[in-house]
């Protein structure tokens, strides 16, 4: 169950993280936030919640969730609007942008920058925003704003009569912008092939799209959770399926299965790889990529996993974290659909 705490915060604690490399900065430590504290917005009467937080190359800290209220001087467009709020490196308030549509329900969960500090928002909609208008029951939507605040443009995808989910945004070197989510419909021109599918969309910087990738397992079903890129342009999709992708084939009495998905940059697939455990299940929580090498960019894909098991499960450069934070992180976004509710 999700928590109303009628307010977002977010904590910097900067500490020296010791000899661990997976702990240390990934770049441009020097320009990573240099405050240490709380910092909080709300509005009397109405709830805010943040779900997503992302930082750019000059340390500026971004926060995405979602208010029922006015939130920094902002007018409440629908019953439920998203959010992003920049804070600098100091952690003062630079600004709040607020989007939603009248008398429907909007909700920001991923965010993302790119290298000239522009901000991407993804999340999902059952409104028509920015003068798009609603394709299915429930739509995922990205917005890109500039360094200050100001909206560049706003795209939005579903299919009529089904549901579909934002819950992932990356970008890469290149400045397009990736989502990565689920639906139970088939998206621009793909076919649903279970009763939920994984999907990534990809756009450029100006919002064009380039392709939509869809996967799932015939009557079952597929939630894309994380989305991330490398320098060359791949983007790779995690998640947690019932089924069996691509080919992949795991025994064991799990519920659920991790997976990761390769494509390439124009949209075609690597591999899938999947994962469970005999006795178990599996959520996967967070995807990231991280560069542990920047002198050879040598990528890791850094998986953190809750087993409700007693096996832990361990393959290669997969990380096993048990953590209970991050497994109520997974469970708020699996019922994010039921936030306005």
């Amino acid at each position: 169950m999700l928590r109303r705490l009628g307010f977002l915060f977010i904590t910097l604690l900067l500490t020296h993280c010791g000899d661990d490399p997976s702990l240390q900065p990934i770049s441009g430590a020097s320009l990573l936030p240099k405050w240490s504290g709380t910092r909080q917005l709300g509005v009397g009467g109405a709830d805010t919640q943040g779900y997503g937080v992302a930082t750019d190359a000059n340390g500026n800290v971004f926060v995405v969730g979602y208010t029922t209220g006015d939130l920094d001087g902002n007018t409440m467009t629908g019953t439920q609007d998203s959010f992003v709020t920049k804070y600098n490196a100091s952690g003062v308030k630079q600004w709040t942008q607020q989007l939603g549509d009248s008398g429907q329900v909007t909700c920001g969960i991923g965010v993302a920058t790119d290298s000239s500090g522009n901000v991407f928002v993804g999340g999902n909609t059952n409104g028509g925003l920015d003068g798009n208008t609603l394709m299915g029951t429930s739509d995922y939507f990205v917005t890109k704003y500039n360094s200050s605040g100001a909206k560049q443009w706003t795209r939005q995808l579903g299919q009529s009569g089904k549901e579909t989910y934002g819950i992932g945004v990356a970008t890469d070197s290149s400045g397009n912008v990736f989502v990565g989510g689920y639906t139970t419909g088939g998206l621009d021109g793909n076919t649903l092939t279970g009763t939920v599918d994984l999907f990534v969309t990809k756009y450029n910087s100006s919002g064009v799209k380039q392709w939509t990738r869809q996967l799932g397992d015939s009557g079952k079903a597929t939630w894309g959770i994380g989305v991330a890129t490398d320098s060359s342009g791949n983007v790779f999709v995690g998640g947690y399926t019932m089924g069996n992708l691509d080919g992949n084939t795991v025994a064991g009495n799990n519920d659920f299965y991790f997976f990761v998905t390769k494509y390439d940059s124009s949209g075609v697939t690597q591999w899938t790889q999947q994962l469970g455990a005999s006795g178990a299940i599996t959520d996967l929580v967070v995807l990231r990529l991280r560069e542990l090498d920047e002198k050879t960019s040598s990528l890791v894909l850094d998986l953190h996993l809750f087993n409700y098991g007693s096996t832990v499960i361990s393959n290669g450069n997969i990380t096993n974290i048990v953590d209970e934070h991050l497994v109520e992180t997974l469970r708020a976004k699996r019922a994010l659909h039921d936030v306005g509710e």
